[in-house]
């Protein structure tokens, strides 16, 4: 890892604005400003002029802005030598830069930066300016002090050295003959102090680091505040941080997973042996395994040629995260890259390029990926996307013509034991292979020439009133045109048929065993095509065709991305059979359900169930029209209440779920999330799979959600004194108390914790930071304790309550106000993710998974309580009820209403997450309730400092807190449980003492923006 640093002075500005400040003693001479006259620019109601002058540190000017003018005047002309600013309590530190100016000849006296003591040449005025040039928060000037003589020189000083190591700053300081009061830590990224940020406050000691920083070069100031009330700054120094990023060159024979498609190399300017040359289709993907240390953002350099415009979703690990244009390069060897940030997990990282249009992929040369200890990654379990691309199998091939081993398929099946235990290839070429087949071999795969599955055809044409010789007929089972009973066989790039024709029960392919897979295979028939019998079966890709029941069976049978089509008039689309204790029946996962233009609209159930217990369910699938609008039916004398028939966000003219029979289930988001291919079918990860397709994710810059979650880092002195104090005021259920100085000991013991405030969430991750920098095991154990009390505390529901153990009252309500159940789940977003501070080993992945399920069932609950009003979505309450999700009151002057404050951190939470239908469309709605001119009092802002409130200030939006359920009116409230529309109107007390409007909506719309709400 290559580090620069070089240690340097800078800002002449800032040591002539500090060589006061660096040498402060106690006043000894007269303050001649007592007494004077005082005036300046606009000053903030509640502030005054004479405030500077009157020796009284509890008053205080501001002016109205970050700049501003306040001046101390006499009747005469008197000799000054030296001025002492003094700033308000509370507002320590926030004056940047500053010039002193003779008023008479506008003369710059000094100039600088920081309040304290100021040294500059006797001059003789009347008027003297101290001038607000910038400030880094809200500057107030307690005392403006003026004196005839100088300050004697001082040995007092602060001497600052900074140095690298990896990512991390660490600073070190020499103080002489200063008392310390407190200590705090300012950084920027240029030398200028102004505008420098705070990163840390009540530093003991005279060391801290600064962790993992991204390249760059930081500036570190060191401020002191003395016991005497004085103010030093050091020096200022520099850091570079230039880390060595891992160039992990990723191709064919180094983190290359698999193509869908094939490695060619009859185009030249490829490295390595050649290039990924995806199929020509929509979905065809290439898939790379990369390692990483821990989480973090990685730069993906793509190389590739195309003679056309062909984008791709970049998918990391089953989530969509970004896209990659690819533009045409205008020849197959003329190659280019194209590069974008994509976000990494510790661990291995599987990543997909997934074709937009139906001319698939460029070809690919090779993808770099630039990040912090990358290797090329075992790809898991990922396979080799085509079958004909294996290379370690046996291969026994099928040809008509007598050019290869066998003519016929089942000659090929016939010549692999029935015990087979090696997975071996069957390759077919293209042809009609008349045969009536029976694949009962295990580990086999049934393989077609890639793009030929439309001429590679596998047929028969028997019925169900088929003669079976003896009398009899065949039945539905024995007019198959090709039965399985095999396990673990696939299928790939083959056509299925049973050619008989319409009128009467003719199966394509039975499948009676487990593991059975199929991608780029087409099902061809009409009545009874696809018998899914019983076992488990995945298809991927696929086209299945018939007119009554043409899927039907007991199977776990999942269709992903699938195209099913009625190629005539039926009744309905799928007859399951599924045993009551089977949870998962006939699934599909997205695709689309169409018609052949003489199948009346209106017309075919999406299922009936050929067994009480039959279970069919569509996520995310495009109905056609011909969908019959009341859903589903049943078949014969079984009725719909115990089918299990549900859907989950569908589109299309069929989706319409108005209508459906009461019978069948929409789907919640919670209950979504388990139709994954691995929870499906538990044990088995079908090769063929990728991960269900996932929601895309925002990017997470400037989401306001996070600004609380990162106080961990400056709220409290990151030492192990300050560590161990908060430490021992953890109650034994894992919590914290709400509003803790942390300035001595506590006792720990029971109690009601709290995520009120911030408590619990901020304590727990300090501990986890304060783990991360010191492998104190004993902050280990108190994170992993907090954790386990916000799990434990959260409702079935998906909501928190204030305070647990419940102890009655509202607080038992689930607790949206003062961003209470928000932090909670940014905390546990930051954790599921192992981000910082929880990127050491203070959880494990069953850890993670829980927190993934806690996560779930919160935004579950969030969906749930989203108040609708006229039938439209707006926002939330700052309570909800743990069961029945209605609003809720709190104290007396907190009424049912809709909050524009807290709904905030509630939008920029859902943001954190996949972006799926459901929570996009709550996402929208309430964007839209906070950009609506209804909600909105514009033109105006709240000033709490002004004793009006609400002020007119063109330009400026405000939203209120309160907002009425119904008519989205604003209003106040007040002790007696009123409700006020003028704030003039409620008791002084609560005017002063409690936040009634604000900016609120400016941020998070202010973030969708950038993200594409």
């Amino acid at each position: 890892m290559n580090t620069h640093k070089k240690p340097t002075l800078f800002g002449m500005g800032l040591v002539l604005a500090l060589s006061g400040a660096t040498s402060l003693h106690a006043q000894t001479d007269t303050n001649l400003s007592l007494g004077a006259g005082a005036d300046g620019s606009s000053k903030q109601s509640g502030s005054s002029y004479g405030n500077v002058t009157d020796g009284n540190t509890a008053s205080y000017w501001a002016p109205d802005s970050a700049t501003g003018r306040i001046s101390v005047k006499w009747s005469e002309a008197t000799s000054i030598a030296r001025a002492v600013i003094v700033e308000a309590s509370g507002h320590e530190g926030n004056i940047a830069s500053w010039q002193l100016v003779n008023h008479q000849n506008g003369d710059v006296l000094a100039q600088g930066s920081g309040a304290g003591s100021i040294n500059f040449a006797p001059v003789s005025l009347t008027k003297i300016n101290f001038e607000i040039l910038s400030s880094s928060g809200a500057p107030a000037v307690a005392e403006f002090e003026t004196y005839a003589n100088g300050a004697e020189e001082d040995t007092a000083s602060v001497n600052l050295a900074a140095s690298v190591n990896g990512d991390d700053v660490t600073l070190n300081w020499d103080v002489s003959n200063i008392n310390i009061a407190s200590q705090s830590v300012y950084r920027d990224t240029d030398s200028n102090p102004q505008g420098r940020t705070r990163i840390a406050a009540g530093v003991s000691g005279s060391r801290y680091t600064d962790y993992d920083l991204n390249d760059g070069t930081y500036y570190y100031w060191i401020k002191i505040n003395s016991s005497d009330g004085n103010i030093y700054n050091s020096n200022g120094d520099d850091a570079e941080i230039a880390t060595t990023s891992t160039a992990l060159i990723v191709q064919e024979d180094n983190g290359f997973c698999s193509v869908e498609g094939s490695i060619d190399s009859n185009h030249s300017g490829f490295g390595g042996s050649g290039f990924a040359n995806s199929d020509n289709k929509s979905g065809a993907g290439i898939t790379y395994s990369i390692n990483a240390d821990y989480a973090h953002n990685a730069l993906l350099d793509i190389r590739y040629a195309a003679t056309s415009n062909r984008p791709a979703d970049i998918e990391v690990n089953g989530t969509v995260v970004g896209t990659a244009y690819l533009p045409a390069t205008g020849a197959w060897d003329s190659w280019n890259s194209e590069s974008l940030t994509v976000p990494l997990e510790a661990g291995e990282n599987r990543v997909r390029l997934i074709a937009q249009t139906a001319n698939g992929l460029p070809n690919i040369d090779s993808m770099t990926a630039v990040g912090d200890n990358l290797s090329a990654g075992s790809c898991g379990a990922v396979v080799v996307m085509d079958c004909n691309d294996v290379t370690d199998q046996p291969v026994i091939t099928v040809a008509q013509d007598g050019s290869a081993q066998y003519s016929s398929v089942q000659a090929a099946v016939n010549s692999v034991s029935r015990s087979n235990s090696q997975p071996t290839q069957i390759r077919i070429k293209p042809g009609t292979y008349y045969e009536k087949l029976l694949i009962d071999r295990p580990n086999l795969s049934l393989c077609g020439e890639a793009g030929k599955t439309e001429s590679t055809v596998l047929t028969y044409d028997d019925t169900a009133d088929t003669s079976d010789g003896n009398g009899g007929t065949l039945g539905t089972s024995g007019s198959t045109s090709i039965s399985i009973t095999a396990d673990d066989v696939s299928v790939e790039n083959l056509t299925m048929e049973n050619s008989h024709g319409a009128g009467i029960q003719a199966v394509a392919v039975r499948i009676a065993a487990d593991r059975v897979q199929f991608r780029n295979t087409r099902f061809l028939g009409n009545q009874d095509t696809l018998y899914v019998h019983s076992g488990s079966q995945y298809f991927k890709n696929c086209y299945v065709e018939g007119t009554v029941d043409y899927i039907f069976g007991g199977a776990t049978a999942v269709f992903d991305h699938c195209q099913i089509h009625s190629v005539g008039g039926g009744t309905a689309i799928t007859a399951p059979s599924t045993d009551a204790d089977r949870p998962y029946g006939i699934v599909f996962l997205g695709g689309e359900v169409t018609a052949a233009s003489s199948v009346s609209a209106d017309s075919v159930a999406l299922g009936r169930n050929w067994r009480p217990y039959g279970a069919s369910t569509y996520l995310n699938v495009a109905l056609g029209a011909h969908i019959l609008p009341q859903g589903w039916r049943a078949m014969g004398s079984n009725n719909l209440t115990t089918a299990r028939f549900a859907e989950y966000q569908n589109t299309g003219a069929g989706a319409d779920t108005s209508q459906r029979v009461s019978e069948s289930r929409q789907l919640s988001y919670a209950e979504a999330e388990n139709y994954t291919v691995d929870n499906m079918f538990e044990s088995w990860v079908p090769s063929f799979s990728g991960h269900v397709a996932s929601a895309p994710v925002l990017s997470q810059q400037g989401n306001p959600v996070h600004e609380r979650f990162n106080r961990y880092l400056s709220e409290w002195s990151l030492s192990s004194n300050q560590a161990n104090i908060i430490l021992s005021h953890q109650y034994d259920n894992g919590g914290w108390p709400k509003n803790q100085e942390y300035d001595s000991n506590g006792n720990g013991g029971n109690g009601s914790a709290t995520i009120d405030n911030g408590a619990t969430t901020l304590e727990m991750s300090y501990m986890a930071e304060m783990y991360k920098r010191t492998g104190n095991t004993a902050y280990r154990d108190s994170a992993r304790a907090a954790m386990d009390f916000l799990l434990q505390m959260q409702y079935p529901s998906g909501g928190w309550p204030q305070l647990y153990p419940l102890r009655g009252g509202y607080s038992d309500h689930v607790t949206f106000n003062d961003d209470a159940m928000t932090r909670v789940l940014t905390v546990l977003y930051h954790a599921e993710k192992g981000a910082a501070p929880f990127d050491s080993d203070i959880f494990n992945s069953g850890d993670r998974a829980q927190f993934k399920t806690a996560l779930d069932k919160g935004v579950e609950y969030i969906l749930n309580a989203q108040w609708e009003q006229n039938g439209v979505l707006t926002v939330w309450c700052a309570q909800h009820g743990a069961t029945d999700y209605q609003p809720k009151a709190a104290r007396a002057y907190e009424l049912k209403s809709l909050s524009g404050s807290e709904s905030v951190e509630i939008i920029a939470f859902l943001m954190t997450q996949p972006q799926t239908p459901q929570i996009k469309s709550a996402i929208d709605a309430a964007l839209a309730w906070y950009r609506s001119p209804n909600t909105i009092h514009q033109d105006y802002q709240y000033d709490k400092s002004s004793e009006e409130k609400i002020i007119y200030s063109p330009g400026d939006r405000m939203w209120y807190r309160f907002y009425n359920l119904y008519d989205n009116q604003g209003f106040f409230s007040d002790r007696d449980g009123g409700t006020y529309y003028d704030i003039m109107d409620i008791s002084e007390e609560r005017r002063e003492g409690y936040s009634w409007g604000g900016s609120y909506g400016e941020k998070i719309i202010s973030y969708a923006e950038s993200v594409g709400y």
